[in-house]
């Protein structure tokens, strides 16, 4: 996994000068065609700015901005899809959970995220990136073939995804963002810290506020 990371790290500026590189290239060969040029500057220009915004990394401590709640996403819920934002969760205890049909880690899980839905403390969304490979039907199939009626009923499912895994990047799975009522992240953990107890810890003293 550190090589991996290592490799990413080292890879990505790379890569950044490449494409400046074509970016001088291609503008060479428009100097001729001035409104050409000033098209695919322009086409740069926003590329660019929504690479930004889609890449604005979040970490522990940090408050969730406005637009977070508001970003349309590809929402898989009782049997439906269909583009929602996340207005709906703000305000509430929120768990993201970021998973795969074929993660078996993941799976393991979803009784406990099933048990604990039902009680209605805590709001579980389940975030399937466009990096796992991941189709619609594979979702569909991989819910039915679980049967957990309470997750089914209670948690959506995002797929699809790049907006939550560019602000939460990550490279294990199962990977989970635990956000207050108040929208502030109050931690990031993989798996082994998923369990009963901290759950409940977060329920508790959820209820008492």
């Amino acid at each position: 996994m550190k090589k991996t990371i290592f490799f990413i790290d080292k890879a990505l500026p790379c890569l950044f000068l490449w494409v400046m590189k074509l970016i001088c290239l291609v503008a060479e060969v428009l100097k001729s065609r001035p409104k050409q040029t000033l098209t695919f500057m322009f086409c740069i220009i926003v590329f660019i700015s929504n690479a930004q915004q889609s890449a604005k990394k979040l970490s522990v401590g940090d408050k969730l901005p406005a637009e977070f709640w508001v970003k349309k996403h590809q929402i898989y819920f009782q049997g439906k899809a269909k583009q929602e934002d996340l207005s709906q969760f703000k305000g509430r205890f929120v768990i993201l959970d970021f998973w795969a049909t074929w993660c078996g880690s993941c799976l393991k899980k979803f009784p406990l995220i099933d048990s604990v839905s039902v009680e209605g403390g805590i709001k579980f969304l389940l975030v399937n990136s466009i990096t796992t490979g991941d189709k619609l039907d594979q979702i569909k199939s991989k819910l039915d073939t679980v049967r957990y009626p309470n997750l089914q009923k209670n948690v959506p499912v995002i797929f699809d995804d790049e907006f939550l895994l560019s602000s939460f990047p990550n490279y294990l799975l199962p990977h989970y963002v635990w956000i207050d009522p108040s929208s502030r992240i109050i931690a990031i953990t993989e798996g082994d810290l998923f369990t009963k107890d901290s759950l409940r810890t977060i329920s508790e003293k959820n209820n008492k506020k």
